[in-house]
């Protein structure tokens, strides 16, 4: 097989490509919370705490069960690496079916907040509007699991990450002007206070997948890729197998940040609402570091459906030491399938051990990848 350049310097200029759009969108999404918290605080501290309360458990809940759609983004990257091109389409409608059916867990959870806030001895004066904020946001539940599981995955795997750079960032100012609007009542709209907050995120998270869709119909190539084809069990039994422990991954990080939340909710809505401003600010860099584990798990998945060992092996080196805490570890490897991770790592990390920082154990997920993808 010929092929051009791929040093680890080229891969690494591949991967910075990816990751440096993908970080911009996601960077983006997580702006739209920090900016709802500020225009909140103009209504006082205790809507800002309750507001960066309830959206937090949205938004943490929902990026929980969108790590298992992403898993397919691994499924498009083989196949683009075999050149499979009738399975990119399979692959799509296997994310489209498994979005649906997560809609119903993540529904019946924040229909039940109020349960979970009084098990977790919360004070009265949050629980209640924290629970019809929540309710609200209910109404946003499929396009954010539409949009960014399956569209802000599918895109990078296509090189069409560029549509994510140009989106987002107006996504974001979108949905400032309309928090804005909704809180305050102009232009002639009520003035909604609280609530109006949760009903601009709505529009706002339904206008996203959109306009993705409609950037996506201007290149045939992304049409003819990326339009659903039949239902395959087997494409969805595959995305199963990945997602399942990329969901456990993302479940141990993000919820370590919504549980600090829950316990600054006993300090008052002055320590909370403070802690809701600087939890957004920390979660920037968080993305940072997700966007390139994104990034490498695309090029693992890309050179696996290649059949290339040597550069499986490179981009999963590379992964180890591009962050200093070891965050890309646990996302790279599930690119590749459990027989090719064995082969391509075993030499280097004896069967069982964890070398994963932050993001889990790598090996345990490789095990768990993509067999005879």
């Amino acid at each position: 097989m010929t092929r051009p350049n791929t040093s680890f310097g080229a891969e690494f200029r591949s991967i910075l490509a990816i990751a440096g759009p993908m970080g911009l969108s996601q960077f983006a999404q997580m702006l739209m919370g920090l900016t709802d918290d500020l225009l909140l605080g103009s209504l006082g501290a205790a809507a800002l705490a309750i507001g960066g309360l309830a959206t937090g458990t949205f938004f943490t809940l929902n990026a929980i069960l969108a790590a298992m759609i992403e898993a397919g983004g691994i499924l498009l990257s083989q196949a683009r690496g075999r050149q499979d091109h009738a399975s990119l389409g399979t692959t799509i409608t296997s994310m489209l079916v498994v979005a649906i059916v997560l809609c119903g867990p993540e529904l019946f959870c924040l229909y039940h907040i109020d349960t979970l806030l009084a098990w977790l001895h919360e004070p009265e004066t949050i629980r209640a509007p924290v629970t019809g904020f929540v309710h609200i946001l209910m109404w946003a539940v499929p396009p954010a699991l539409l949009g960014q599981g399956v569209l802000t995955t599918a895109l990078p795997v296509m090189g069409a990450q560029g549509i994510l750079m140009r989106v987002m960032p107006c996504i974001t100012v979108v949905n400032g002007v309309l928090n804005a609007t909704l809180i305050h009542g102009w232009l002639g709209l009520p003035a909604l206070g609280l609530h109006g907050s949760a009903v601009a995120t709505v529009i706002t998270l339904w206008c996203m997948p959109a306009i993705l869709l409609a950037f996506m119909a201007r290149r045939p190539e992304l049409r003819t890729a990326l339009r659903p084809r039949a239902h395959d069990w087997g494409h969805t039994a595959a995305l199963l197998r990945t997602g399942l422990p990329m969901l456990a991954a993302a479940m141990a990080e993000v919820t370590l940040f919504q549980a600090n939340s829950f316990e600054a909710a006993r300090l008052g809505n002055a320590g909370l609402a403070a802690f809701q401003i600087m939890l957004g600010i920390g979660m920037q860099c968080f993305v940072l570091y997700l966007a390139m584990a994104q990034a490498s798990n695309i090029r693992v998945g890309y050179w696996t459906g290649r059949n290339d060992p040597t550069m499986v092996r490179r981009i999963c080196r590379g992964g180890h030491g591009a962050g200093p805490d070891g965050g890309l570890c646990g996302h790279p490897h599930p690119g590749a399938g459990a027989a090719d991770h064995h082969r391509l790592l075993s030499r280097r990390h004896p069967a069982g051990k964890r070398t994963g920082g932050a993001s889990g154990a790598c090996t345990a997920t490789g095990r768990r990848g993509l067999s005879g993808a």
